[in-house]
């Protein structure tokens, strides 16, 4: 049981009984089940909170005011700088990181602070040109907060992808099974783990893990089928090709080929510089930037 937990289930209890909604027409069957998070955190599933917030019509949107774990902020600066991965500028990833920190000056919670510091040693980062990894005690702050939160919303997902290039190999790892044991997540969710999954994949595959990237084959194949934008389909295609000529130089090359000829096509030369980058990374212990 995390805090958050607690403040959450007392929130949707406020509103279920300010509009007269009983516990019966939430959750059919798991009344208790239900009333046991409300009154204490503890004792449901995602699941059945996601159907619960439907039938009052309650969305995550509406709680992104009342808790730091569903800020909009956040979100916005974490999905900004994700876009930003093919042809990001220093004075882009800048802005967005001092917009995020303006917006939320006043802010003395715990994961404010994390989210501060995550973005500020993005840009630290990407204002040197060094692929450096965040310091030992901010990477054990992040698993740790991904730990205590039993069910993973959108800003845990975020977090995780923003922080997967700049972790070391055992934090990605352990990060990866926390990820894994989440299970069967809501469907809004999907796209964002499988994000996070291909972003672990190309740091390890740079890094030479390939043992680790072996274990996310078929979870990295399932993700392809559902990629959700175009570039996103680049990376899965591109993944693809890392798995498939592992070990043989030849295959690879001659796969390279071919995929540079459909970026060339479609005069992609920036996300074409983007992917050779990785390749040229290859054997790195820093990851990817972005």
């Amino acid at each position: 049981m995390t805090q958050i937990n607690v403040d959450l289930g007392q929130y949707i209890n406020q509103f279920r009984r300010d509009r007269g909604i009983t516990l019966k027409a939430l959750a059919p069957g798991s009344e208790s089940n239900l009333s046991r998070f409300l009154k204490s955190g503890r004792g449901t599933s995602m699941t059945l909170m996601n159907e619960a917030m439907s039938r009052m019509g309650l969305q995550y949107v509406d709680l992104m005011t009342a808790f730091p774990r569903f800020e909009s902020a956040f979100t916005t600066a974490a999905e900004t700088l994700i876009s930003l991965r093919f042809d990001w500028q220093a004075t882009q990833v800048r802005k967005v990181v001092m917009n995020y920190i303006a917006s939320v000056s006043d802010a003395k919670d715990v994961l404010t602070a994390l989210n501060r510091q995550v973005l500020r040693s993005i840009l630290q980062a990407c204002q040197t040109h060094q692929n450096r990894l965040f310091s030992k005690s901010l990477q054990q702050a992040i698993v740790q907060t991904l730990e205590q939160n039993t069910d993973w919303l959108l800003y845990d997902y975020l977090l995780l992808r923003l922080s997967v290039s700049f972790c070391d190999t055992s934090m990605i790892m352990r990060s990866y099974r926390l990820m894994v044991a989440q299970g069967d997540v809501a469907q809004d969710y999907v796209p964002y783990r499988d994000d996070v999954m291909q972003q672990m994949a190309l740091v390890l595959w740079v890094r030479n893990e390939t043992s680790e990237v072996s274990m996310m084959v078929e979870r990295l194949a399932t993700s392809i089928t559902r990629a959700y934008s175009f570039h996103d389909e680049l990376t899965a295609r591109f993944i693809a090709l890392l798995v498939e000529t592992h070990g043989d130089e030849d295959s690879l090359q001659h796969g390279l080929v071919e995929f540079n000829a459909v970026l060339d096509a479609l005069a992609l030369q920036r996300t074409k510089t983007y992917f050779q980058q990785l390749i040229m990374m290859a054997g790195s212990e820093q990851g990817v930037l972005l």
